[in-house]
């Protein structure tokens, strides 16, 4: 009975985690990357955070409801490491993003004002995309911490039952 409790909450807190990278993914996708040049670095970055959360989380989910039993210790891997991987990506994510504002914030120099009119010809405003990135982050964070929870709930689970 105990056993079935834990599986059905660390069920749901997969879900939880997926359901938000799905949506930063959806994020991701609708923030017109080519308007604005990113480095690929961070592209890789967001993108291999999001694809191998939703493949990972998918894999948990199918062998936690097949009964499929995982040791412990190899599910306790590969939540810690998808935590690990969304809240770094998250916290990247948010740090580049407030630098950039902070700087946007300061007087405007001609490079920006520049820069500002080549971004207007593409019919996107610089704010829209810097927000959309900043959610990404958010999410991903999020996402993180639902997958901590359920890392330190099973990790509980295991050694008190």
């Amino acid at each position: 009975m105990i056993q079935m409790n834990v599986k059905n909450i660390s069920i749901i807190f997969k879900f939880l985690s997926l359901g938000v990278v799905i949506m930063a993914a959806v994020f991701w996708t609708g923030a017109e990357v080519e308007t604005r040049s990113k480095d690929n670095d961070e592209q890789t970055m967001i993108g291999g955070a999001i694809w191998t959360q939703i493949v990972l989380t998918i894999g948990l989910i199918i062998s936690t409801v097949v009964d499929d039993h995982i040791q412990p210790f190899v599910e306790g891997y590969f939540l810690f490491t998808a935590m690990l991987l969304l809240i770094v990506t998250g916290l990247i994510l948010i740090k580049i993003e407030f630098k950039k504002m902070r700087r946007r914030q300061q007087i405007p120099s001609a490079d920006q004002v520049i820069s500002t009119e080549r971004s207007s010809s593409h019919h996107v405003r610089p704010n829209t995309v810097d927000r959309t990135y900043l959610a990404i982050g958010a999410l991903c964070l999020l996402s993180g911490v639902f997958t901590l929870v359920d890392f330190i709930f099973l990790s509980l689970s295991y050694t008190l039952f």
